[in-house]
């Protein structure tokens, strides 16, 4: 499979947030539909203005057409005098796992940071995403903090077994 990764468009705009869906579909409780499927969340979620913040689309071309089948995003942060990136919306569509993407997107997030001198990629994603923990793993990242701090309720995590894993890489 050939694969461009490239900075998202506003024309990907339907694409992105179709598979968006489609990737917290499957780790989301259908109640925060209504939340998820909002226009004020899709909006914020697709900001990236700030050049320290980036987004990208992973396209590929299925049966000859240009598809979009993966995404991820990093934002710029500080705490104190550190600066580093947070990565998050890392999805790949379920007919193009396990075929290197998610490295991929990692890298190229690992690398933008790298860029601009970040001493850091830090991650949080939840323990039942198996294979997500594997791939950070595989790329160095190293678990520093377990919590059940979350938008979502307590309760669903404890009904789910779920924690969240925060994840840090060096640069």
């Amino acid at each position: 499979m050939q694969l461009v990764i490239r900075h998202y468009r506003h024309s990907d705009k339907d694409t992105v947030l179709s598979l968006f869906s489609a990737g917290n579909l499957e780790h989301i409780q259908p109640c925060f539909n209504n939340a998820i499927f909002s226009p004020l969340y899709i909006t914020i979620t697709l900001v990236c203005v700030l050049p320290d913040d980036c987004y990208w689309v992973a396209e590929a071309e299925v049966e000859g057409i240009a598809q979009i089948v993966g995404m991820v995003a990093v934002v710029g942060k500080q705490s104190g005098n550190e600066q580093y990136g947070e990565l998050f919306r890392l999805i790949i569509a379920p007919t193009c796992r396990r075929m290197g993407l998610g490295v991929r997107l990692t890298q190229t997030v690992i690398d933008f940071c790298k860029e601009r001198g970040f001493s850091a990629v830090v991650l949080e994603t939840k323990s039942t995403q198996q294979a997500a923990v594997a791939l950070y793993k595989k790329l160095g990242f190293s678990l520093v903090l377990k919590h059940t701090n979350s938008s979502v309720p307590s309760w669903m995590l404890m009904l789910a077994r779920a924690t969240i894993l925060r994840m840090k890489k060096q640069l």
